[in-house]
């Protein structure tokens, strides 16, 4: 079935062309992932200017300035990789980073706390769609072969977006003017309109004409019943040990209602006719397998980024700031391990022998950890953060690289889609879990003495252990993943994706 009367090319996508749309892809990215970075920096400087002298009975509406963007951009990612299967790359990527956009300005006008987290809530809908289709995006255009090279792009993105967020918030939190202009976090969300103008511009004129099936059907109730499932999780877990006890009603009422409708949506899935997440597709080992290992490298990475940095500041008496520049071995070598691998996957057609060697370090980076004690200088906890990010960037990219390479054309989307929000998920949940492990390890020690450097040391080694076991399952796991080689995309089909013709 074609898509378009268009005639057949004749000729390739021009690299001149492709780099254009790939920097736009990359420049909506960053906005996107700097926007949350910003946000948590500028947080109480935000409730204090809406809320005034009330600041101290609206702090606890601060959490929700980042809560609100998290849920909503997270549960939305496999659908709006659906929505791109069906309805063209270009015509979702378009309406996701308007979304952004008009959640940006909603943002920027805000005078009150409510219309601000209802803003941000708008701008997570644009963003994790943003993320969804961006990746889908360059499978359309970039062979899987050739994939690795510009998925390193954006872990470059993620990772400067997480140096320079804190930067820039310091900066917007001092208020002043630049350039004559009045900076204060109003104009962190203004920022965001003409650039993600550009990005829609760009892609509007340079990206192939939009796919779309032949009487598309939507699956609105499994939509439903998996964004408001996921967000009752996502919620349990944000809220668990931290705004309130994990026994409590407002913990157990999202989490076991969200967990209730997870499986409504499985069942649902079975029978639908265009499901959001085919259910057939967790029947195939490579696309479970590889999921299951986006999954705990998500909750490894996010876990260890939070209570890593916590460490250092107890058992090192270094200041926030300085704790947090410590990070910087472990972020800069997953994101330069990463883009290298990307290279190397692209040179010699292969992913999963990645897998199997980031999963070894990212284990022996665990057990080194467990070593540290408050005598341990802070360039050994560098050095042993260095080995675990570049156990996770060996892996990061494969991940969805080898999904991607075992998808048809019809499920492209999705498949994408699905390896970067079970990391997120995983991310979203990190945090928590590990929260979970220290808390308990803690509780066993009385008052006096958990408050030592020694009990947060000892209190961290479940936590430690709980990484390397994680990096077992993953090599374990991906030893029955077939080594399949990765696909070259030939003439005919790369001229066909520039014009958007497709066949089914």
């Amino acid at each position: 079935m074609t898509t378009t009367s268009a005639p057949p090319p004749t000729r390739r996508m021009s690299r001149g062309r492709l780099l254009v749309i790939f920097a736009a892809l990359l420049i909506g990215m960053f906005v996107s992932a700097i926007d949350q970075m910003v946000v948590t920096t500028l947080a109480l400087s935000i409730v204090r200017d809406l809320a005034g002298a009330a600041a101290s009975t609206a702090a606890g509406q601060t959490g929700w300035l980042v809560t609100a963007y998290l849920l909503t951009s997270t549960a939305v990612m496999p659908l709006a990789g659906k929505i791109s299967d069906l309805y063209g790359r270009k015509l979702t990527y378009i309406v996701a980073m308007g979304l952004f956009v008009l959640g940006s300005l909603a943002a920027a006008l805000s005078v009150t706390m409510p219309m601000l987290i209802v803003a941000r809530g708008v701008q997570g809908v644009g963003s994790g769609a943003l993320v969804s289709v961006t990746f889908a995006v360059l499978a359309d255009l970039v062979s899987p072969r050739d994939r690795g090279k510009y998925q390193g792009g954006f872990g470059a993105v993620f990772a400067s977006s997480s140096l320079l967020g804190p930067v820039i918030g310091g900066l917007f939190a001092g208020g002043g003017t630049l350039f004559g202009l009045a900076v204060d976090w109003h104009a962190v969300f203004a920022l965001n309109i003409p650039v993600g103008v550009l990005a829609i511009a760009v892609n509007a004129f340079l990206l192939p004409p939009s796919v779309r099936r032949e009487r598309p059907e939507l699956d609105v109730p499994g939509a439903v019943l998996m964004v408001v499932g996921v967000s009752g999780i996502l919620l349990a877990a944000q809220w668990g040990g931290q705004s309130y006890p994990w026994g409590s009603w407002q913990v157990l009422l999202p989490g076991l209602g969200g967990l209730v409708l997870i499986v409504a949506f499985v069942l649902w899935e079975r029978r639908a006719v265009e499901p959001i997440l085919p259910i057939r597709l967790f029947r195939e080992r490579t696309f479970s397998i590889l999921n299951l290992g986006s999954l705990l490298l998500g909750v490894v990475f996010s876990g260890l980024l939070i209570y890593l940095t916590v460490f250092v500041q107890l058992a090192q008496h270094v200041s926030p700031t300085d704790a947090g520049l410590s990070m910087l071995p472990l972020t800069l070598s997953m994101v330069g391990t990463s883009v290298l691998t990307g290279m190397l996957a692209s040179r010699f057609g292969r992913f999963r022998i990645f897998i199997l060697l980031g999963a070894p370090l990212l284990a022996a980076g665990g057990v080194l950890l467990t070593t540290l004690d408050p005598e341990s200088s802070l360039w050994t906890v560098r050095a042993f953060a260095l080995v675990v990010g570049v156990g996770a960037g060996l892996m990061q990219q494969m991940f969805i690289l080898g999904a991607q390479n075992a998808a048809t054309d019809d499920d492209l989307g999705v498949v994408t889609v699905s390896s970067t929000f079970f990391r997120t998920l995983g991310g979203a949940v990190g945090g928590s879990l590990f929260g979970v492990l220290l808390t308990l390890r803690l509780s066993s020690w009385d008052a006096i003495d958990a408050a030592s450097p020694s009990a947060y040391v000892s209190a961290m080694t479940p936590i430690f252990l709980t990484v390397a076991a994680f990096a077992v399952v993953i090599f374990v796991s991906t030893l029955f993943v077939p080594d399949k080689k990765l696909r070259d995309l030939d003439e005919e089909k790369l001229a066909l994706a520039e014009l958007g013709v497709t066949e089914a």
